[in-house]
């Protein structure tokens, strides 16, 4: 089963680099649009979450601590898709 899950993982992760290189090329240059680009994808994402822990039911773990760490998990997430956007306009993969 877990074999299962990290190929989809992994499956996933090369249409989202593939989809994000046909995004950023229509993406202008400067940091303003890749940031709107960046928050857009990823508010639909942490919605799909919010979604998915709502309907699990389970709030019990929320504490202070989970916040800070979801928080600064995030901002590092944002910085990697920032930089990893800006390379992929330069003309790597296509």
């Amino acid at each position: 089963m877990v074999i299962l899950f990290l190929i989809v993982i992994i499956l996933m992760r090369v249409l989202q680099s593939v989809f994000n290189k046909k995004a950023c090329l229509n993406i202008p240059d400067g940091v303003k649009p890749y940031m709107k680009y960046i928050g857009v994808s990823k508010l639909f994402a942490a919605m799909f979450a919010f979604l998915l822990a709502v309907t699990g039911g389970n709030f019990a773990g929320i504490n202070l601590q989970m916040i800070i760490i979801a928080s600064s998990s995030g901002f590092a997430l944002a910085i990697g898709s920032l930089c990893g956007i800006k390379a992929l306009s330069s003309g790597t993969l296509f």
